[in-house]
């Protein structure tokens, strides 16, 4: 599931090179009830869980962030930001009789925290940061884990076309992430990389267009050891709309699709060892100062 649930944030990093800074926030759901095996065939949850009749994952996310300039030249701006994650992950399982429904939640909690810097210019963005995982550890059965528990640093690239008409922009995001314990035992789910590639058609007070994502996991380490079957990847396309308000630095932007822990998905088309992903939305706003 580390892909639902994606800072990358798609729309990273919109400052002019002429302001001082902005300021966001972020509120999105997602419903998952199939996955993708190892062989790229989607089958549901509850067919992986023994005598389930029906299981599902559901995901809350909220985030708030802001980024500052530290310097302004004429064509470009360097900056330093912070993004505050919490999310809620929530799995439901119901069994054949005495045994019903079962549930295991994480709560409505701290997911992680990324500090970054970088460099934005007329045509292309670049930052560097570091992820704090601040997500909870499951302890019980009720329990459920609404992240890897592995801290990260995060490289973050794009850039778009000037066209008065058209939206075409693009990027890639690589997190590395660090090695986590379990008790005695070292681990690494994997490192992920996302590419997106989008383009919209623009109207007086915004532009609404699609994005095309592509992300990739690595094989996980357990205790030193590879483990098989265990590298994934997703293709999804997400629809968006993005408005603007005439004369305020304010605009919100509604995507069908939501974020994971470290990579934003859609309408998944494609995928190997990864949720299918169906029914998610996301409204973000930002405000620029």
């Amino acid at each position: 599931m580390r892909y639902v649930a994606m800072l990358l944030l798609l729309t990273t990093t919109s400052l002019s090179a002429g302001g001082l800074g902005k300021v966001w926030g972020g509120f999105g759901f997602a419903s998952v009830t199939q996955t993708y095996d190892q062989n790229g065939n989607a089958i549901s949850l509850k067919d992986a869980i023994p005598g389930a009749t029906d299981a599902s994952l559901n995901v809350l996310n909220f985030n708030v962030g802001a980024m500052y300039n530290v310097l302004s030249l004429p064509l470009q701006a360097f900056f330093v930001g912070a993004d505050l994650r919490l999310s809620q992950w929530k799995s439901s399982v119901t069994l054949p009789a005495p045994v019903g429904t079962q549930e295991a939640s994480s709560g409505f909690a701290p997911q992680n925290l990324a500090l970054f810097a970088g460099v934005r210019g007329p045509m292309y963005h670049a930052s560097l940061g570091f992820l704090l995982d601040m997500g909870p550890e499951a302890t019980s059965g009720t329990d459920y884990q609404n992240s890897d528990r592995q801290n990260a640093i995060q490289l973050r690239v794009g850039g778009w076309l000037p066209n008065p008409m058209m939206a075409l922009f693009g990027g890639l995001h690589y997190t590395y992430t660090l090695e986590g314990k379990s008790g005695n035992t070292t681990y690494d789910m994997g490192d992920v990389l996302d590419v997106h590639l989008g383009g919209g058609y623009k109207f007086p007070l915004g532009e609404a267009g699609l994005i095309f994502t592509y992300t990739m996991k690595t094989k996980a380490t357990r205790g030193g050891t590879v483990q098989s079957n265990s590298d994934g990847n997703l293709i999804t396309v997400l629809p968006y709309v993005k408005l603007g308000l005439p004369l305020f630095p304010v605009s919100f932007k509604l995507l069908l699709g939501a974020m994971d822990e470290y990579s934003m998905y859609g309408f998944s088309l494609s995928g190997k060892n990864a949720p299918v992903t169906r029914l998610g939305a996301t409204l973000k706003a930002s405000m620029g100062f």
